[in-house]
């Protein structure tokens, strides 16, 4: 199913349940074969960490563009804290680091402060620069 547009999107929501390592090299080589609409659907390869390997290996060997790989994907990658993964991420897609202290503290205090509460009550017109 894998290979037929349109239906494809579905089979592999439900193949990416499955952690096998097979299915991540599936979704990878059936990437071309999405529409372009539901590429995000065929990235689902980078759910697991064996998904992840496949899906890098596949950018090294240009069959996937590095530019399909998002900021958020590299982010998922990242987040299976697999040294091997961490070192082919930055070979094919680049370094990624973590936001520096002082800007996590200021990103901490925003969603502390702007809370669904205080969000209701703001007044776009008072804002500045929009």
């Amino acid at each position: 199913m894998l290979n037929e547009q349109f239906i494809n999107s579905v089979a592999a929501r439900g193949l990416a349940s499955f952690d096998d390592p097979a299915v991540g090299a599936k979704l990878v080589k059936a990437y071309r074969r999405f529409m372009l609409p539901t590429w995000p659907v065929a990235l689902r390869a980078v759910s697991r960490p064996s998904f992840a390997s496949a899906l890098l290996d596949a950018v090294a060997e240009g069959k996937i563009p590095r530019a399909d790989i998002s900021a958020f994907h590299a982010r998922q990658i990242r987040s299976f804290n697999d040294p091997a993964l961490h070192k082919k991420l930055a070979e094919v897609w680049g370094e990624l680091r973590d936001s520096p202290s002082d800007k996590q503290q200021l990103i901490a205090n925003g969603k502390t402060r702007l809370t669904p509460a205080a969000l209701a009550k703001a007044h776009l017109s008072r804002t500045p620069g929009l």
